[in-house]
């Protein structure tokens, strides 16, 4: 679509895959696709291994046009588990809030920003050397995603 200075405007509603990291177990970097919407943004992120499982969602808020930098809200959930042998298994639940800045390129845009992690829950079996109850509820966390535009 041209506008009236000939320049390419972008599509009101876009969509974007690449790479999102952060702290998401049980690796720091997760396939991701995101929807754009005028303000908005919906995605969804993820990864299988042999014993481990991790889903997300995300929502946000994009201050500027769509195709355009922007400061960003994000809101995010995913649930992480683990099945590992002799009965060992792990289970936790999640909720990050981030804001930073997104820089939109013709096809490529970088998103950088950093905010709180609040863990929901977490389950551990039984063991005799764990890590559980160790760590506070709350942690900071960073959010860096590379994404290819549609």
């Amino acid at each position: 679509m041209l506008g009236a200075s000939g320049a390419d405007e972008p599509a009101p509603i876009g969509i974007a895959i690449g790479i999102k990291t952060g702290l998401i177990p049980p690796v720091l970097a997760t396939p991701e696709l995101v929807v754009h919407g005028p303000h908005f943004l919906l995605g969804a992120f993820g990864i299988v291994t042999s014993d481990q499982l991790t889903l997300g969602g995300e929502l946000g808020c994009e201050f500027a046009p769509p195709g355009k930098n922007t400061f960003y809200l994000l809101g995010s959930y995913f649930h992480y588990s683990r099945n590992g042998t002799s009965g060992f298994y792990e289970r936790s639940d999640a909720m990050t809030l981030t804001s930073g800045y997104e820089w939109k390129g013709r096809h490529v845009e970088l998103q950088l920003g950093g905010g709180a992690l609040f863990i929901l829950a977490d389950d551990v079996s039984p063991c005799t050397f764990c890590f559980k109850g160790l760590l506070p509820t709350v942690l900071p966390t960073f959010d860096l995603a590379v994404r290819y535009r549609f």
